[in-house]
């Protein structure tokens, strides 16, 4: 154990079952978001974790044998240097450190960070946490500070309230106020046609692979039909997704018309947070929006089942989640360096991620 101020840190670099055992009860405690949790590290470590790019570097906060905080960091090659970033990539869409409330305004961050940084200075060039988010469960992320860079990217979310005797009929109000023309096509259409619609949580094997095939096929056509990255071109993808499958937070639903499957997802649920992942449907049947059908569907089911939704869209710029959402906010990063030459590379990143004029950055 290394001391910081009041508190205690260890550095995690394999993932032993004590260390899991405690990671698994400080989720119990704060309910952190989907990326942090183990099941998701573990996923990742299986599946897309590399000896030769990564080398884990999980930070354990203690105080007085209490764990406080967990920050799921790994080590990355960059080049010749070593970048300490979040574990997850490229499928972490939103990132927020794990820590109890008791440790809020007591220990400082990102003052924190700098130490580590100076500690480990053999091992690490700079520091790059992406994709952050400045708020969940309406605590301010303590990495967030005056230095912070805000993101071209933004996280997208619809937050929905019903009163528990009305659920329903104000989730069709909700659609029928909607001003695009979209959401009155939407109802014309499940009123015209014999949808069927159907959701599964946890373990159901003709469900997983019916759906998981579904969307790999339909999935990898359309990025190769819009010119983008096809991860789904590579195994070790259609492994992490189907792996999703097997946590008791896997969430999906599948939409048939005529009995044939048009339209599936695959994302988490986690008490009343909805995260919607990985979708995917039959670019047949697009002239119908089989992609806003699903969502409509499965809005419906979640209200259905719970008063407050907040159904998470996380990141891109897909123009479809703008249809649905009632908030959005630009991710942030923060950078940490110890020199010239941490400053000059942090500029570099900063310039080629968001596209624009380098920043005048002090030294942290």
């Amino acid at each position: 154990m290394k001391q910081f101020q009041d508190y205690q840190y260890k550095i995690v670099r394999s993932l032993d079952d004590e260390s899991i055992n405690q990671w698994v009860k400080l989720e119990q405690d704060t309910d952190p978001i989907v990326f942090q949790r183990i099941f998701f590290i573990k996923n990742w470590f299986k599946n897309l974790y590399s000896e030769k790019k990564n080398k884990l570097f999980i930070i354990f906060i203690y105080k007085s044998d209490n764990l406080l905080s967990v920050l799921p960091f790994c080590i990355n090659n960059f080049f010749i240097f070593k970048s300490l970033e979040w574990i997850g990539e490229p499928f972490n869409d939103i990132n927020f450190p794990i820590f109890k409330k008791e440790i809020i305004n007591k220990l400082n961050f990102n003052e924190f960070l700098r130490e580590i940084l100076i500690e480990f200075n053999d091992e690490i060039t700079f520091i790059r946490l992406k994709k952050q988010i400045k708020c969940f469960n309406n605590i301010i992320n303590p990495l967030h500070y005056r230095l912070s860079v805000s993101s071209s990217e933004k996280r997208k979310v619809l937050y929905f309230k019903s009163k528990k005797e009305s659920k329903l009929s104000e989730f069709e109000a909700f659609i029928d106020n909607q001003k695009s023309k979209l959401f009155k096509r939407i109802k014309q259409r499940v009123n015209k046609y014999n949808f069927i619609f159907k959701s599964h949580q946890g373990s159901n094997l003709k469900y997983k692979n019916e759906t998981l095939q579904f969307l790999i096929k339909n999935k990898s056509e359309k990025m190769t039909r819009t010119k983008v990255w096809n991860y789904l071109s590579f195994q070790k993808y259609k492994n992490y997704i189907k792996d999703i499958l097997n946590s008791k937070y896997a969430h999906g639903f599948e939409l048939y018309l005529n009995k044939k499957l048009i339209a599936c997802q695959i994302g988490y649920k986690i008490k009343n947070h909805y995260y919607y992942i990985f979708p995917a449907y039959n670019n047949d049947y697009k002239s119908i929006s089989p992609g806003h059908l699903g969502i409509y569907f499965l809005l419906r089911e979640l209200i259905n089942e719970q008063n407050n939704i907040t159904f998470d869209f996380t990141i891109g710029n897909e123009t479809y989640k703008d249809y649905w959402i009632n908030q959005e906010e630009h991710l942030f990063t923060n950078y940490y360096y110890k020199n010239f030459i941490g400053k000059f590379l942090i500029n570099l990143i900063i310039y080629f991620d968001y596209n624009r004029n380098f920043p005048i950055l002090k030294k942290l």
